[in-house]
């Protein structure tokens, strides 16, 4: 905290499961809140999940349940990777990182200091400045085909 306090760019890793986590596990940690409102700008929670194959990649035709549909809203997301020579007949090349940026203001850091969690209108706060939760950010990506949904599944039951 001294460093940041001199202007110092202070880049730190923490272990929570969102950026949000980040304010409460600082304090916990025993750093008084009105330093956090003067030195902290962004937190940022990320994952990495398995890459689907891109040469591979196809529909999945297993039926998801109802509760799966209903945990990630939508059933367009099935796809899985069938294994092909690029990836070694694995159905996945890599990982990708998924994330979430939450720029801090003294408004969120506020929040964050009084109750350990966001009301509405600091979520929407948090939402113009561009804050995409982790569990949206994981859907994007298995909307475009670059996650699959059973690891889109090990990422919010890893969360929930």
């Amino acid at each position: 905290m001294q460093a940041a306090l001199t202007g110092h760019l202070v880049l730190a890793t923490l272990h929570t499961n969102s950026a949000t986590a980040a304010v409460p596990r600082l304090i916990e940690m025993g750093v008084e809140p009105y330093l956090l409102s003067a030195v902290l700008r962004g937190s940022l929670a990320q994952r990495l999940v398995r890459r689907l194959c891109p040469h591979c990649a196809a529909a999945d035709e297993r039926l998801a349940s109802k509760r799966l549909l209903d945990k990630v809203g939508t059933s367009t997301l099935r796809k899985h990777g069938r294994g092909c020579d690029p990836c070694g007949g694995s159905g996945y090349v890599g990982r990708v990182a998924v994330g979430e940026l939450a720029m801090q203001d003294s408004r969120v850091t506020e929040a964050l200091t009084k109750t350990g969690s966001l009301d509405a209108g600091t979520i929407d706060a948090l939402g113009a400045k561009g804050f995409v939760p982790l569990r949206q950010d994981a859907l994007q990506r298995a909307a475009k085909g670059e996650i699959g949904i059973d690891d889109i599944m090990a990422l919010l039951n890893g969360n929930d």
